[in-house]
């Protein structure tokens, strides 16, 4: 199922994809499996005390983004992390006007209750066209006017990708990023053609950017389980899981 620009087309996303969607995120962050510490300790190095700006695309409604800073809160309130302050700038970008309304009522329903554990974000929506060249030069422009580390989260991208091809994110997102200290943290549903968009990608870099970031061929693997409590049963799912790193002398 691929949400939309239409508000009939996210509410359907949203009813049907919204829990599937923060799931993963939650699969990600505690690796209960152990199979990739290395994005997981990533994760909690990043958004765990000092600064961060996470550009999140597609938004959608806001399930990656709020899974993420929920579980952190989670692992905080529980003490299995400290309360170091830490200050995490979000602009979340859609094509969704609606989603980007849900989205920003959700961040701002949870914002109280991460401050508890130090955790202060400030967020933005940005309306964009993934198809647009202008309208991703623009999202970029905003995004990189901030001089803090970077991280670029890319959620669920592969049904858009998979119609409007993948040059927006190879040509107008990843050599942007030439000259900062950022780090492309992508996770998909795994299937095939998310496997054929992050071949295409690790080929677009090899060939053209291996100058400046940092990628092997390896694509992390994993399956899953999550209680659906909404549909009051347990769902078998799966992900792909990429990470792509700018160097940084």
């Amino acid at each position: 199922m691929v949400g939309g620009k239409s508000e009939e087309e996210t509410l359907k996303y949203f009813a049907n994809c919204f829990l599937n969607s923060g799931a993963r995120s939650q699969f990600l962050i505690l690796n209960p499996y152990g199979k990739h510490t290395n994005i997981t300790e990533y994760l909690m190095s990043a958004i765990s005390y000092g600064k961060i700006s996470i550009l999140d695309i597609p938004c959608g409604a806001g399930a990656s983004i709020c899974s993420l800073l929920l579980n952190l809160y989670e692992l905080r309130i529980n003490n299995f992390l400290s309360n170091i302050p830490v200050n995490i700038d979000i602009i979340g970008a859609d094509i969704s006007t609606t989603a980007l309304e849900i989205y920003e009522k959700f961040l701002s329903n949870i914002e109280k209750h991460l401050i508890k554990v130090g955790i202060r974000i400030k967020y933005e929506t940005k309306l964009w066209d993934a198809n647009c060249p202008v309208s991703t030069t623009q999202l970029m422009d905003i995004f990189l006017k901030s001089n803090i580390d970077l991280m670029v989260y890319i959620s669920n991208f592969n049904s858009s990708l998979s119609v409007i091809g993948d040059s927006q994110i190879l040509n107008q997102i990843l050599p942007r990023l030439y000259n900062r200290k950022a780090t492309i943290l992508w996770i998909e549903p795994g299937m095939k053609r998310a496997k054929r968009i992050f071949k295409n990608v690790i080929a677009f870099i090899k060939q053209k950017l291996m100058d400046i970031l940092s990628v092997d061929e390896e694509l992390i693997e994993e399956g899953y389980s999550f209680y659906h409590f909404i549909q009051e049963k347990k769902i078998d799912s799966n992900l792909i899981i990429k990470k792509i790193d700018r160097y940084y002398g």
